[in-house]
């Protein structure tokens, strides 16, 4: 029985020694070979030190809140190319970006505070639309970044000019409509954008 229990101690002491040398092992093996595959990727690392970005997204814009009281819903298509440049303002980052909502040509500046995984941003921008209703407006925005590939604003247009064609009665009756005074555009508009840049 002693003897029974002398090599039941002797197997379980070689199997816990053997444990933790290929444990011992297995981490030095891994810090030496600089080939192993790291399974999480850091995309916000991958694309840290990126200083330009297409960027495609969509969203909405409506001129009154709550949405039951804004006379017209208008979607939104943004395609754009914006140029970071890296701690322009100290901790901040600043970018340019010029592209299209709709096919209204716009240029925007932003102020980017960047926070792993997430980065803050604030920009301000002006549009023009040259094709259907000859309408200009300032807009701001104001979002977030994660990993530098999503991102999700809100958005307001405090000031514009009139445009030519009314917007909401355009859309109402599926035509280009004349803008007769009594259905132009009420400031401010407001708008969410979510996109993704690559």
């Amino acid at each position: 029985m002693r003897i029974k229990n002398g090599v039941r101690k002797f197997v379980m002491t070689a199997a816990a020694v053997g444990a933790l040398c290929g444990t011992l092992f297995a981490g030095g093996y891994m810090q030496a070979n600089d080939n192993v595959p790291s399974w999480e990727r850091d995309i916000y690392a991958e694309k840290e030190d990126k200083t330009g970005f297409w960027v495609i997204g969509a969203g909405g814009a409506v001129n009154s809140l709550p949405l039951a009281s804004s006379k017209f819903t208008l979607p939104l298509i943004y395609v754009a190319y914006e140029g970071v440049n890296k701690k322009a303002l100290g901790i901040f980052d600043a970018s340019w970006s010029f592209g299209l909502y709709d096919f209204m040509p716009e240029a925007e500046i932003a102020l980017i505070l960047p926070v792993k995984p997430i980065d803050f941003r604030l920009s301000v921008g002006a549009y023009y639309d040259i094709i259907i209703g000859g309408h200009a407006g300032v807009l701001v925005k104001a979002g977030a970044i994660l990993n530098k590939t999503y991102s999700f604003d809100l958005m307001v247009i405090p000031i514009g000019t009139q445009p030519s064609v009314s917007y909401s009665e355009s859309l109402s009756q599926q035509k280009i409509v004349e803008n007769d005074g009594n259905h132009g555009l009420e400031f401010p508009v407001f708008g969410v954008l979510t996109s993704i840049r690559f």
